[in-house]
């Protein structure tokens, strides 16, 4: 039997990017005992793998009970959209713009909004789903957002510093002191709210303590970031995997903190993988988010990749101009998509974990296997680094794989 054949056992078709839960029952047969569902995509800006995504999500929360969905952006900037999806409070659009990147203000991620709201209606607030973040962006973020809490708490006093750190941008002089008062005062604040909780509780809300209590965290965390990430001018490798282990970190606390049954965590292939990063850096050696929670939650976390053999995608080339559109084409032969593109099922779901027990596949998972892997900003003249050469097995339990697809919609605002 060859690869193509022997894969094929393993593979379930999809006729749609939309599928429904009944479509997406060979993926729950291998969630196990999951309480953390990593979603990847191979592309910040495909709008039929967020298609798909957002199908499921949708079964996750649905037919599995997760209560939680975080996405890969900043924990403070998504509160206001996590507002409208409990409780209905602004707009969807208007909450999706305030995100940090582009990649959020999509047609296809409004659908999946929308479908959490309207998931929402009706419900107990205790069994209504989340919409968080677990990334990072600026102090300011969570400065801003822990003192309009604080300041309908009448027995706390807002430090000086924390409105420093809401008010004014990171200085280039004298950068470390600022983002160690940013630190000093999270965590004197944490501190205080552990004090005033009785009082925190019945101006807001117990869940309000508990939001409050993370901006604290989150604050401590990007203050921490920052303070690596612009001591060096470019990328810096050592603040990529920070954010990844601060990112994990912040899964763990949804996943505690988590109403339901678990939680859907919502990013790029490159960080919902187990193992190390595996781009073509010499940087990638580093341990993703997904190895953080692997490590962290064993068998309970349970990560997806998505992949597509050709088609176009939305990214950035020139910071100036905006995202634009790439065009991809077929998948060289060393690609998992290129072995599937043979099969019967090319578009569908390959179980990856009972694929690489099979031993008839025991020399196509010895081999590494490369996956598209498109940051949101690229090079555009280095096709050849927005892969990913990776163990697949040991990376993923799951392949969702689609045969073309299309650049994400961007919203008309």
């Amino acid at each position: 039997m060859d690869d193509s054949a022997a894969l094929g056992r393993y593979s379930s078709p999809l006729d749609s990017t939309t599928p429904d839960g009944d479509d997406l029952e060979p993926l729950t047969d291998t969630l196990g005992d999951a309480t953390i569902v990593g979603l990847g995509e191979a592309t910040h800006g495909t709008h039929d793998l967020f298609e798909l995504k957002g199908a499921v999500v949708r079964h996750l929360v649905a037919d599995c009970g997760v209560r939680t969905v975080a996405f890969e952006t900043d924990f403070a900037k998504t509160l206001a959209l996590d507002e409208y999806v409990r409780r209905g409070e602004g707009t969807a659009a208007d909450a999706l713009d305030a995100l940090v990147l582009w990649v959020w203000r999509a047609e296809s991620i409004l659908e999946t909004v929308e479908w959490l709201r309207a998931f929402n209606e009706g419900r107990p607030p205790e069994d209504r789903v989340r919409l968080l973040g677990v990334s990072l962006s600026e102090p300011g973020a969570p400065a801003r957002r822990l003192r309009a809490l604080l300041q309908a708490v009448p027995s706390i006093a807002v430090p000086d510093e924390l409105d420093a750190l809401a008010d004014d941008p990171v200085p280039e002089d004298d950068r470390d002191a600022f983002l160690d008062d940013g630190i000093a005062v999270a965590r004197g604040l944490r501190d205080t709210l552990d004090a005033h909780r009785p009082a925190v509780v019945d101006r807001l809300s117990p869940r309000e303590w508990t939001v409050a209590r993370r901006l604290c965290r989150h604050l401590e965390q990007n203050c921490e970031w920052n303070r690596l990430r612009l001591a060096t001018e470019g990328f810096d490798p050592e603040a990529f995997e920070l954010r990844d282990r601060l990112m994990a970190e912040t899964v763990g606390w949804c996943l505690d903190t988590d109403p339901g049954d678990g939680v859907a965590v919502w990013a790029h292939n490159s960080h919902v993988k187990r193992g190390s990063f595996d781009m073509p850096q010499d940087w990638a050696a580093g341990e993703t988010m997904g190895e953080v929670i692997a490590q962290d939650h064993g068998s309970a976390y349970r990560p997806y990749a998505t992949d597509f053999a050709r088609g176009s995608y939305r990214a950035v080339a020139d910071s100036e101009a905006g995202p634009e559109t790439f065009t991809a084409d077929g998948p060289p032969t060393e690609a998992t998509t290129a072995t599937l593109d043979t099969v019967e099922t090319p578009t569908g779901f390959l179980d990856i974990e009972s694929a690489a027990a099979d031993s008839r596949l025991d020399s196509w998972f010895d081999r590494d296997r490369k996956l598209r892997a498109v940051a949101a900003l690229v090079d555009p003249d280095a096709d050849d680094r927005r892969r990913m050469t990776t163990d697949l097995a040991s990376s993923f339990d799951g392949l969702f794989a689609i045969e073309e697809t299309a650049p994400s919609i961007p919203l008309a605002r």
